[in-house]
């Protein structure tokens, strides 16, 4: 009987003792987990601080070791988001652009739709691809901004209207921006949408925009107008436009800020400058505000400037180019030659951007000017060489890129300087040729775009006296 009592105290204790233990291990994990989620609320805490502070590379290594281990998807939400951010601020190239997008798309894995964090997240995407297509394949990712930029007007709340007027704002605007690249049938549409976008903000919230929405209003609004009245040859607008860059430049909201700043004065001279038909006085005006916006930008030390600072400087070459054209001064030549052939020597010729093919365009049509006033048939045969070879610069541009926005002004120009090279041995079937070309030219660009069509119209003029002066020959 002892013996039994005995055995059985010894298995009581024993059951007891392995009790003890799971208690013992159960309030060791306790404790662990305790400890790291102490560790991590304080590793979160220093990432928050370190990001607050502009440390972004210690925020991002923080941000990592708070969510690698955590379940929680409101937690790794937050930390991939914030990684996402400060690879963001640390961008200097398309690349650095490229990888916080990958940690913006990681966050939205665990994204809450009923949150309104999404609504930063789709707008902070839209950003990355809009300062990449600043760069590069502008309508591809311009076209893949307004998709997120949707996707905020998808998840806005009542509440987010600031967030929805500052999208459509962008919207807009990349639409507008688009027109530079987008084939010339797509031109108009682009304008409309843009146009209707910006109206619908002024009729609803007009009285309640913040100081930085009035300003995008104001300015994109303008260059609406700009754009239009190229196209549509409507110079009035053009007046529009110059006056609401000029009350844009009143604000101090633009004054604060040296890259707005800049960039009004930029687009206030080019209202200048294609407003010339009155003389020389709208060209001395936009070289005026050219001048301020590259100083300004010469002053800024942010990434993507010297893309700026080089679209400004073939605006100015543009506007010495048609100084020449109305003054026949050599030293507007002179300096129209020089910034081209500077801002060429500082360009990447990758089928990517357009700003190279606008360059040697410009250039061409230089020359194009300077043949017109050569005094002797030698000074016009060497100008004629210097442009045929730029135009098959240019040839070999359009075998590699998508340009066809430009094969219009192109061929217009080709087909001027062809001009002066038809002599009584030029074969009848090329001008035939090129008056079809021309004709084709016209009937794509009438309703889109009056100058093209007007240019191609005045071509096709030529051609034909030139096709019966041969005949006739």
């Amino acid at each position: 009987m002892e013996k039994i009592e005995s055995g059985l105290k010894n298995k009581i204790t024993s059951e007891e003792a392995w009790k003890m233990r799971e208690d013992f291990e159960r309030e060791r994990e306790i404790e662990k987990k305790l400890d790291q989620e102490f560790n991590q609320k304080m590793e979160y805490e220093l990432a928050i601080q370190a990001m607050e502070d502009g440390e972004y590379k210690e925020a991002i290594d923080r941000f990592k070791k708070t969510s690698i281990w955590n379940t929680d998807k409101k937690i790794k939400y937050i930390c991939l988001y914030n990684e996402a951010y400060c690879y963001a601020k640390l961008a200097k190239d398309v690349e650095g652009y490229q990888k916080a997008i990958k940690f913006f798309i990681k966050a939205e894995k665990y994204a809450d739709t009923s949150r309104d964090d999404v609504v930063l997240l789709y707008r902070n995407i839209a950003l990355l691809f809009t300062y990449i297509g600043k760069e590069q394949e502008k309508v591809l990712n311009y076209k893949k901004a307004n998709n997120y930029f949707e996707k905020v007007l998808d998840c806005a709340k009542d509440s987010d209207e600031y967030y929805v007027v500052d999208v459509i704002l962008h919207i807009a605007r990349n639409y507008m921006d688009m027109c530079d690249e987008v084939p010339m049938s797509e031109v108009k549409e682009n304008l409309s949408i843009a146009f209707v976008l910006m109206v619908g903000i002024c009729l609803l919230s007009g009285d309640e925009l913040s100081e930085e929405q009035a300003y995008i209003l104001m300015h994109n609004m303008g260059r609406v107008f700009y754009h239009i009245a190229e196209k549509e040859h409507m110079p009035q607008l053009r007046k529009q436009a110059q006056e609401l860059y000029i009350e844009v430049l009143q604000m101090d909201f633009v004054k604060r800020d040296k890259e707005k700043f800049a960039l009004v004065n930029l687009n206030l001279g080019m209202a200048y400058q294609y407003d010339c038909e009155e003389g020389t006085e709208n060209l001395e005006k936009a070289l005026s505000h050219y001048q301020i916006a590259y100083d300004t930008y010469k002053s800024l030390d942010i990434y993507g400037i010297e893309h700026s600072i080089l679209n400004l400087q073939l605006n100015m070459a543009e506007a010495y180019s048609i100084l020449y054209q109305q003054t026949e001064k050599e030293k507007h030549f002179a300096q129209a030659e020089r910034l081209l052939n500077s801002v060429e020597k500082k360009v990447d010729a990758m089928p990517y951007n357009s700003l190279y093919l606008r360059i040697k365009l410009s250039l061409m049509n230089l020359y194009y000017r300077r043949i017109n006033f050569a005094k002797e048939e030698s000074e016009q045969e060497r100008w004629i060489e210097k442009a045929d070879k730029i135009s098959s610069e240019i040839d070999a541009i359009l075998t590699s890129a998508d340009y066809s926005k430009y094969r219009y002004t192109y061929f217009l120009l080709k087909s001027r300087i062809n001009i002066f090279q038809i002599n009584n041995k030029t074969d009848v079937e090329i001008l035939i040729d090129y008056k079809n070309k021309l004709q084709k030219i016209a009937n794509e660009t009438k309703g889109g775009n009056e100058n093209l069509y007007e240019a191609a119209k005045e071509m096709i003029n030529q051609y034909k006296d030139a096709i019966q002066w041969r005949l006739n020959e």
